[in-house]
C-alpha cells in the first residue's frame, strides 16, 4: 500500500495571498480580486478560509480580543496592519485600556492604568487623506504584485509573529470602512456621502468606497439580502465584521456553485440588492413625475387577461400606465411569435401555455431592459414592503438589483414573476424606473430634446420619451428618422436606427404635416407595432415575417389588434388590402385605427372580417 503524502502547510507567500484576497473581497472590490486571481493562480496550498489565515499567521487571540472591542475592521487585513501601525512590538494593554485611547467613553473601558502605558494617540488626518484600503496596497506590493498597474514587481516578505491585542476602529485615516457580508458566498460595501459622517461617534459609520470601477452598480445607501420583494429591512445599520477562528466561509469571487450549477459573478451580484440612495429617489421621482404624483390607476402588475382565446395578451385595469403595458405587450409578441416558436403554424402561437407565455413575459422584459443598458447592463427595481406608489416616498423603499450579464438577468426575473404579475402590485411603475435605471437617469435626461420634461406627461399618460426608451433603448423626444437640426439650439433626436417593434401615431393622420414617424419605426424588423390613438397605446401585429420584407407584394394580409384596455373577448384580426380596386374614402365615422394603418400603407382597405369596428 502506497503512502499518501501529507498535505503541504502554506507558505508566507500563501498567506500573504489570502489576506489580499480576503480584504479585497470584504471591501468590494471584486474586479481588482479577478484581476488579482489572474496574475497570481492559487495553487494546492492556498490558504481559502479566514480561519485558515488566522492559523497560519497565530493570530486567533488577537482576532478574539479584537472582536471583544465591539468595534470590527473590516477585514483580516486591517486588523494586522492596525495592530503592527499602532502597537508594534511595545506590549502592554488590554482591549478594554485599548478601546479607551479612542476616545472618551464610560465605565471600566474607559480608565488606564499606570503600569501599563497607554499607546501614543492618534491624529485625525486631514480630509484629504487616503482611505485605509492603502493597506490593501502595501500588501500587494509585499506579495509582488501591483494594484495599480495589475503587474507583479520583485520584492521579498519577511513574516513576523503576530500577538497580543487588537486596536479597534480604523480612526487612524479618518475613513470609516465597513462592509457588510450578504450571506457566506457574496459580499458588498455600504457607501455613505462623508458629509453625513462628520461629526459622528467613535462607532464605525459606513464610508464611500467610490474609487472602485464598479460602485457606479454596486456601493449604494445600503445593502439588501435577496429575500424577495418584501422582507428587507429598511434601515442601513452601522457595523462591520464578527472575526473568529471558526469563520469557515470561502472568499473566493470565482465562481461558485449554485442550483446545481456554476453560476458565474454576475448571478452572484444578482443576488444582492441596494436601496436607493435619498438622491437617487428624488432624482428618479423628478425625472419620472415631477412635482406630479401617480394616480391608482398606476397600481398594478403586469399580469394576463382571463380570456381564453386572448391568452397571449396582458391586461390594463384603468386608463394610464398604458404607454409602458403596450410596450411590453409588443415585446411578449416579438418573443411567442418569432422567438420562441413551437409549431409551424403562426396563429398557434398566439394560444400559448402558461409557462409558454410567462416565459415569453420574462424575455421580453429582459429584452427591454437589456436594450435599455445599451447591451451590457441592466438595473431591476423591487419594492420592500407593501408601499404603493402612489404614495410620494415610494421611491425611499426601492431595492436596486443590477446586472452584466443577460442570463443572469433572465433567472432573476423569473425568479420574481409572483410580484412581476400581482394584480395590485406596482411593477408597472416599477418596471419603468427599471428601464430609466438601465439607461441611467442622467443618460435619459440628455436623451430628451428639453431636460425638464418629465417621462409621465398630462393626465397621467406616458410621454414620447418613455415609450421611445421602451421601444428603441433610447428616451428621444422624436419619432422621425435621425435628428433635425436648426429648430433648437440643440440637435432634436429622433430613431437613428430601425428597430424590432414599429410605432404608428393617429396624430401623423390628423395632423398632416404636424408630425412624421420615419422608416424606422414605419419599417420595423417584424410586422409588430405600438399604436399611438387619442392618447392611448394598444398593438397591431402580423403573424408573418415576410409582411416587413422589402418586396412585399400588393396581395391583401391579416393584421390583429389587441388592446389591453378594450376589454376584448375575441380576436380581432384585420385584413389590409394596399392596392384596393376601389380607394377608401375618408370619413367622420372612419376608426381611428383605420387611419393609422394608412400612415404605413397609403390608401388601403380594411375589412374588419365581421367584428364591430372600433369608433
Amino acid at each position: 500500500m502506497r503512502d499518501i503524502p501529507a498535505p503541504r502547510a502554506a507558505s508566507s507567500g500563501d498567506l500573504v495571498d489570502a489576506l489580499i484576497r480576503e480584504s479585497l473581497k470584504r471591501t468590494g472590490r471584486l474586479k481588482t480580486l479577478e484581476a488579482y486571481d489572474m496574475e497570481r493562480p492559487r495553487g494546492p496550498t492556498a490558504v481559502t478560509t479566514r480561519s485558515g489565515i488566522t492559523r497560519g499567521l497565530r493570530i486567533e487571540r488577537l482576532v478574539k480580543r479584537h472582536q471583544e472591542t465591539g468595534q470590527p475592521l473590516p477585514s483580516l487585513l486591517y486588523l494586522v496592519v492596525d495592530y503592527l501601525a499602532n502597537r508594534g512590538s511595545k506590549g502592554g494593554g488590554s482591549a478594554h485600556q485599548i478601546a479607551a485611547n479612542r476616545g472618551p467613553g464610560t465605565g471600566a473601558g474607559a480608565t488606564t492604568t499606570a503600569a501599563i502605558p497607554a499607546p501614543p494617540a492618534r491624529l485625525a488626518p486631514a480630509p484629504t487623506s487616503p482611505p485605509p484600503v492603502q493597506a490593501v496596497a502595501v500588501a500587494a506590493g509585499a506579495s509582488g504584485f501591483n494594484l495599480t498597474t495589475g503587474r507583479r514587481t520583485p520584492t521579498s516578505v519577511r513574516g513576523n509573529s503576530l500577538g497580543g491585542t487588537a486596536r479597534g476602529a480604523s480612526h487612524a485615516t479618518g475613513h470609516n470602512v465597513v462592509a457588510q457580508d450578504i450571506g457566506e458566498d457574496a459580499s458588498i460595501t455600504t457607501a455613505k456621502p462623508l458629509s453625513e459622517t462628520a461629526g459622528s461617534s467613535g462607532l464605525l459609520a459606513k464610508a464611500a468606497i467610490s474609487s472602485h470601477p464598479d460602485n457606479h452598480l454596486l456601493v449604494e445607501h445600503g445593502c439588501v439580502p435577496d429575500t424577495g420583494v418584501a422582507q428587507a429591512n429598511t434601515t442601513t445599520e452601522s457595523h462591520g465584521f464578527k472575526f473568529s477562528a471558526d469563520d469557515n466561509d470561502d472568499f473566493d469571487c470565482g465562481s461558485f456553485q449554485g442550483a446545481g450549477r456554476t453560476l458565474g459573478r454576475s448571478h452572484r451580484l444578482a443576488q444582492v440588492g441596494v436601496q436607493l440612495s435619498l438622491e437617487e429617489a428624488r432624482d428618479c421621482r423628478a425625472l419620472v413625475l415631477g412635482k406630479g404624483a401617480f394616480s391608482d390607476a398606476w397600481a398594478q402588475g403586469l399580469y394576463w387577461t382571463s380570456e381564453e382565446e386572448l391568452r397571449f395578451g396582458l391586461w390594463q385595469e384603468s386608463g394610464g400606465p398604458c404607454g409602458v403595458i403596450a410596450a411590453v405587450q409588443a415585446y411578449v409578441l416579438v418573443q411567442l411569435l418569432y422567438e420562441m416558436p413551437t409549431s409551424a403554424d403562426p396563429e398557434s402561437q398566439l394560444d400559448p401555455s402558461d409557462g409558454q407565455r410567462d416565459t415569453a413575459l420574462v424575455h421580453a422584459l429582459a429584452h427591454i431592459l437589456w436594450q435599455a443598458g445599451q447591451g451590457r447592463r441592466a438595473v431591476v427595481l423591487l419594492r420592500k414592503g407593501a408601499a404603493m406608489c402612489m404614495s410620494r416616498s415610494f421611491e425611499n423603499g426601492l431595492v436596486k438589483y443590477s446586472f452584466t450579464d443577460k442570463t443572469a438577468l433572465v433567472e432573476f426575473l423569473t425568479s420574481r414573476l409572483s410580484a412581476i404579475k400581482e394584480s395590485r402590485g406596482c411593477f408597472v411603475v416599477l418596471f419603468m424606473y427599471s428601464t430609466l435605471f438601465s439607461r441611467g437617469l442622467e443618460e435619459s435626461r440628455a436623451d430628451m430634446d428639453v431636460a425638464t420634461n418629465t417621462m409621465i406627461a398630462a393626465h397621467g399618460y406616458c410621454s414620447q420619451e418613455i415609450v421611445n426608451l421602451m421601444l428603441t433603448g433610447k428616451a428621444h423626444s422624436n419619432v422621425f428618422d435621425g435628428q433635425l437640426e436648426g429648430v433648437m439650439d440643440k440637435p432634436m433626436k429622433g430613431i437613428y436606427d430601425r428597430c424590432q417593434v414599429g410605432y404608428l401615431t393617429l396624430i401623423e393622420a390628423l395632423n398632416e404635416g404636424y408630425l412624421t414617424v420615419g422608416d424606422h419605426f414605419k419599417s420595423p424588423e417584424l410586422p409588430i407595432f405600438v399604436i399611438c390613438s387619442e392618447s392611448h397605446y394598444s398593438v397591431l401585429f402580423g403573424v408573418e415575417r415576410a409582411l416587413c420584407a422589402s418586396n412585399i407584394t400588393a396581395e391583401p394580409f391579416d393584421l390583429y389588434y389587441y388592446d389591453e384596455l378594450g376589454r376584448q373577448d375575441e380576436r380581432i384580426r384585420l385584413t389590409v388590402d394596399p392596392e384596393p380596386a376601389t380607394p377608401p374614402t375618408n370619413h367622420d365615422l372612419t376608426p381611428p385605427l383605420e387611419h393609422c394603418i394608412r400612415t404605413r400603407w397609403p390608401g388601403a382597405s380594411v375589412d374588419w372580417n365581421g367584428t364591430d369596428e372600433l369608433l
